[in-house]
């Protein structure tokens, strides 16, 4: 499942996944500094985040934008947590 939200958070951020292409797409959602890319652009959109950790060790990541689009996501990874929360705030179906 990553790699299938690896080439979706790459779309969202509006770049090109070329047919077969799919190993050249960073590992967003399991490499930290990947996942930091998407934290930003999220940014340079306008987006803030919080990135915290529940006493579970769950990682609690939230993307918010003044136009209320907002994305929240929990997860044992970090960089999964970034994926999926930046997917939601941006409307696309993790």
């Amino acid at each position: 499942m990553s790699r299938e939200i690896d080439a979706k958070i790459h779309k969202a951020l509006g770049r090109e996944i070329s047919p077969g292409w799919l190993d050249l797409v960073p590992h967003y959602s399991t490499d930290i500094a990947a996942a930091f890319e998407v934290v930003e652009v999220m940014r340079e959109r306008g987006f803030r985040y919080v990135i915290d950790h529940a006493s579970q060790g769950d990682a609690y990541v939230v993307f918010g934008h003044a136009d209320t689009r907002s994305g929240k996501a929990w997860d044992a990874s970090v960089p999964t947590g970034i994926c999926l929360a930046a997917l939601k705030a941006l409307g696309v179906e993790p």
